[in-house]
């Protein structure tokens, strides 16, 4: 079984996943932190619960939905949690040990969503489960300073990420921001990112390997050293997160770059509706996730990072990112 090193877990896996694997021990009697296995064992439970057919004991603690469409549906027993991705059928028993996520469903209709998915919404559930706080934002690290770009899709936050990795900052984690709250530790994710072509075009980033991410209009681009680092380093610990808001260049009043202080009202408010993942949970794994994100606001500074539209900006940009997040390294702003 291929094993593979995601977001600091060991993790053995049957499906084929679009990373490096690796060898993350010489033991092989280890036990993994965590095994994607495909398993047909509940595929009649996931076949009821997609006709909304109630099953003993298992309680709905979640549903969301996209233009009036179900999308996924979580449900709780006293065992596992079960997550049904409606829209494709596929189901997902994630065990309440997070040893193990079982996969029913996968036809050669859906397969090839589930490689993406097992990356992401799967893997930040776990991670979730595990006790760590997991954002929707990108990582990068530059000389020792650790910064967490956090943004609403469409807000550029991709490409500004490229724009610091093709500059020299190091991607740490593209979308999926992993940290232990009370130690500020990140873990590194993948050495890849999601990208439109315009931005691909922008940044010439055509000779990087590409892959095309299925059901969405991004490419995976390859961060392999030929443009840009990706660091496996385990004692990176967040500085910063900044909240991205691009604009028209032409509106009034923001046609400059303009990094300011996010009053702590806002911060909190801005990290709990920002969880990755954070929708699958149960009411009271919610309730946790809001608290821990709360006391991160207030050991982190949450900074907005306005900036004009356009990408011939995005080099100011890093100019003046690392300058402000220099400067509160220098003050001491994050309490340790």
């Amino acid at each position: 079984m291929p094993k593979y090193l995601l977001a600091g877990l060991s993790v053995d896996s049957e499906v084929p996943l679009p990373v490096h694997s690796c060898n993350y021990t010489l033991e092989t009697t280890k036990t993994p932190d965590l095994v994607y296995r495909i398993s047909e064992q509940h595929q009649n439970l996931f076949e009821n619960l997609g006709r909304s057919i109630e099953t003993d004991g298992l309680i709905r603690v979640s549903r969301m939905r996209q233009f009036d469409q179900v999308i996924s549906t979580t449900f709780l027993d006293q065992d596992a949690f079960y997550l049904l991705w409606n829209h494709i059928g596929i189901g997902y028993r994630i065990t309440l040990d997070t040893a193990e996520v079982a996969i029913s469903g996968v036809t050669y209709i859906n397969i090839d969503y589930l490689p993406w998915y097992l990356l992401s919404q799967v893997l930040g559930f776990v991670l979730h489960l595990k006790g760590l706080l997991c954002l929707h934002a990108s990582v990068v690290e530059k000389e020792g300073l650790t910064v967490g770009l956090l943004g609403t899709n469409g807000r550029g936050k991709s490409t500004l990420t490229a724009s610091l990795v093709r500059s020299g900052w190091s991607l740490v984690s593209d979308d999926l921001l992993c940290v232990e709250d009370k130690t500020l530790r990140l873990n590194a994710c993948f050495p890849f990112m999601k990208l439109r072509h315009d931005a691909i075009d922008f940044l010439g980033l055509h000779k990087a390997s590409q892959m095309r991410i299925t059901n969405t209009d991004k490419m995976k681009v390859e961060v392999d050293g030929s443009w840009g680092t990706f660091t496996d380093s385990t004692s990176l610990h967040l500085n910063a997160i900044y909240f991205v808001r691009r604009f028209p260049a032409d509106v009034q009043g923001v046609s400059n770059i303009k990094i300011s202080h996010l009053e702590p009202i806002y911060a909190k408010s801005c990290l709990v509706s920002n969880g990755f993942a954070a929708g699958f949970l149960a009411p009271q794994h919610r309730q946790d996730y809001a608290a821990r994100a709360r006391l991160l606001a207030e050991r982190v500074p949450i900074r907005y990072l306005n900036y004009p539209s356009g990408l011939d900006y995005l080099e100011t940009v890093e100019e003046a990112l690392f300058a402000d997040v220099s400067g509160l390294s220098v003050r001491g702003r994050v309490k340790e």
